[in-house]
């Protein structure tokens, strides 16, 4: 029963990170629990995630639509009052921290490219940064 919850947790976080819980495909859930904690030996097991699936499923704290999973809003809420990883906020606020989510998009903690005080910037008549090595 305790290896249900963790599983939960965990799988609450795959949901938020990959679709913000609003379904996520079984592999695609595994492949992010094997990127983030596959990396050491007995983390995490497959047959223990789909026991635990099943359990979840059971007790109607995961709901499946077509393949597709998500946990149930009421227990989402609940989880996420205590992170799953002490690491979680910084990796979900950021798009570099989390291998699923498109590189170009920037989450509140990564810096923009913003010229820095005092240098000087070179705009065209457009409002558009002109290029002082073209």
């Amino acid at each position: 029963m305790e290896k249900v919850a963790i599983y939960l947790k965990l799988i609450s976080e795959a949901t938020l990170m990959l679709t913000k819980n609003e379904g996520t495909l079984r592999r695609d859930i595994w492949d992010y629990l094997l990127q983030h904690y596959g990396k050491e030996a007995d983390t995490i097991d497959y047959r223990d995630f789909l026991l635990s699936i099943r359990n979840l499923l059971q007790q109607g704290k995961l709901l499946n639509d077509q393949g597709y999973f998500r946990v149930e809003p009421n227990t989402f809420r609940e989880i996420w009052e205590h992170p799953v990883t002490p690491d979680f906020n910084k990796r979900s606020q950021s798009a570099s921290g989390n291998p699923f989510l498109p590189k170009g998009k920037t989450g509140p903690l990564e810096k923009t490219n913003q010229p820095k005080r005092g240098h000087l910037v070179q705009k065209d008549l457009f409002g558009g940064i002109v290029n002082p090595f073209s």
